[in-house]
Order: structure tokens, then sequence, then C-alpha cells
């Protein structure tokens, strides 16, 4: 497409659903080349099917100089529950979903075998604003330093045959630098540490961030 500004037709999409599945490409495609148009380098990805192949998407992405942030948590299956405090939160069994960390870090591996055979793969990112749905303050973060661990073992493991990428956490801008020290330390060993810590700046389209003179006031 074009990505001409206007009013562009909308297309809703389940939340669950993988936006990079093949019958979806005249979306994707039009999306990708907006981006790349706008100069940007990297596109983000929320949801995704470790079940079917992204090689179209992933090479079509790489054909435009993006590279690609992948999640490894899902909305539906194999997901970190973050209402849920440590360590149930890796632990539980949920009726009609089975072992939380189980399906978590079985679809998780998956994700990454798909993904690491792709060089414009940036970064894998093991979760995102837990913060948001934590009822019981900070109490899953224990999970995603547990995640973290499990699949940076996973990646030594399979090292032989696949690349090692970064794992990365995202947190809203108006979070606690607290979050940050936490994930990115190593408390157990250095595999329950994070290699990079993101930030969603919702500054650029939220006016209460400005200041008196108009300016984005954004601060961590």
């Amino acid at each position: 497409g074009s990505g001409t500004p206007g009013e562009p037709e909308l297309h809703e999409l389940d939340y669950a659903e993988d936006p990079t599945q093949a019958s979806m490409k005249p979306l994707w495609m039009e999306a990708l080349n907006s981006i790349a148009n706008m100069g940007a380098n990297t596109i983000r990805l929320y949801n995704i099917d470790p079940n079917i192949s992204h090689a179209d998407f992933m090479e079509e992405a790489a054909k435009l100089g993006l590279y690609v942030v992948v999640p490894l948590t899902r909305h539906d299956w194999g997901y970190l529950p973050a209402g849920m405090p440590s360590p149930s939160c890796y632990t539980a069994v949920i009726e009609g979903y089975g072992n939380v960390g189980t399906n978590v870090l079985t679809s998780a591996k998956l994700i990454v075998k798909e993904f690491s055979k792709y060089d414009n793969t940036l970064m894998f990112t093991v979760a995102n604003e837990m913060t948001v749905a934590d009822s019981k303050g900070w109490a899953a973060f224990p999970c995603v330093k547990a995640l973290t661990r499990d699949i940076h073992r996973y990646q030594a493991d399979c090292r032989a045959s696949m690349r090692r990428v970064p794992l990365l956490y995202t947190d809203a801008d108006m979070g606690s630098s607290l979050v940050a020290r936490y994930l990115t330390c190593e408390l157990e060993n250095e595999d329950d540490a994070v290699d990079a810590f993101g930030l969603n700046v919702y500054s650029y389209c939220d006016e209460q961030y400005l200041d008196s003179k108009g300016k984005d006031n954004f601060r961590y």
C-alpha cells in the first residue's frame, strides 16, 4: 500500500491471533511498507503462533531492512499470569489449561526455535508490562526471571545449532526503575538476568506528559 494519511480501513483481529500468518499477507505487507517508508528499522510483534511458518513474513521484513522483536508469551496459551504471586505464576495448575510453567516454557521454546533462524530477529520479549494486570504488587516478577533463566539455558543447550537471540523485558514508561534493576541483575545466577530492558514510551501520544512549555518531560 501507499501508506497515505487519512482514514484507512480497519481490520479487526482476535487479540490472540497471529497477524503475520500467510493469509494476512496483503495487510502486513502494507504495514511493513508503511513502516519502512517512515524510516523505521524495527517492528515489534505481540502474539505469535509457533506452529505456523513465519518465513514469508520475516523474509519480506528483511528485504525492507526491518528487524523484528518477537514475543515469547502469548495471550491465550503459553502466558505468565501476572495476577498470581510467585511461585504460583510458574507452578500453578489451572483447570482446563494445565501447568502454567510447563505450558509457557513449551510455547516459548517453540518460538525461540522458529525465530532464531532468521537473521533479522532482534530480540525476544520475555514479558510485557506485568504490573498492568498485577493486583498483588510485583509478586509475579520472580516468574519472569524463572522464564528468562530457562530460556537462556535452552539457548545454551542448543548453541551448536541455534543463534542466541537476546532476551528483553518491556515496561510502561511510568513504571519503576526498581523493576529494571531487579530484572537485569543476576539474582541466583547469570541466566536469570534479562539481556535488555525496554520501555513502552506513552509520552509521545499523551498530553499529560508535556511540561508547561509543551515539551516532552519523560523521565525514568
